[in-house]
């Protein structure tokens, strides 16, 4: 548990000072979106986080759950600093579920739900993991993020949620395209 908030905390560092240059580039490209609603804007900075912002790994290995994380946090700290940005976010009082990021804007709340891989196996319960989180946390909106190995391009599906009067966008990289079935959960 302290190794990963250090490693989350030695990515954030390091995300946050790569993204501040290019934060007017970034801003530049979704500035329009400040009027949308969060959900939107915050699917649309994950789409750029993993197009062009996504962290080398050191080594041949994947990046850990805890350093994609901290590189994810610091890098909206640095072009968004108008959203309040936490991590691990303990959905309620009462259970210990808590959700990877969650994002604030005024009253507007969203959840976000990393996976580290997209696995076809694995993608409606990912679904539901991030359904139930939304129920526990009574949160509107989520995006459920198949974190890309390199940069890349993101295919996005919406997943609605009636439970909560909200929806899941749900990011895959392209290159899983082949395999990626989003309305095979009956979302759309």
């Amino acid at each position: 548990m302290v190794l990963d908030q250090i490693a989350e905390s030695i990515s954030f560092t390091q995300s946050q000072a790569e993204s501040a240059s290019q934060r007017e580039a970034v801003a530049a490209k979704l500035d329009q979106l400040e009027a949308e609603t969060l959900q939107v804007r915050v699917t649309a900075l994950l789409k750029e986080f993993c197009a062009n912002h996504i962290p080398k790994a050191p080594d041949s290995t994947a990046l850990t759950e805890a350093q994609l994380i901290g590189a994810l946090h610091g890098f909206l700290a640095s072009v968004a600093p108008e959203l309040a940005v936490e991590a691990e976010y303990r959905l309620s009082k009462d259970r210990p579920f808590r959700a990877d990021l969650v994002i604030t804007r005024k009253d507007e709340r969203v959840l976000i739900e990393l996976k580290r891989k997209y696995h076809h196996a694995a993608y409606h319960n990912s679904i539901a993991q991030v359904e139930h989180y939304m129920l526990i946390g009574s949160i509107g909106g989520a995006v459920l993020l198949f974190v890309p190995m390199q940069p890349a391009e993101m295919d996005e599906t919406t997943f609605n949620v009636p439970a909560v009067g909200g929806a899941i966008s749900i990011l895959v990289p392209h290159e899983s395209n082949k395999s990626f079935q989003p309305n095979a959960f009956g979302g759309g």
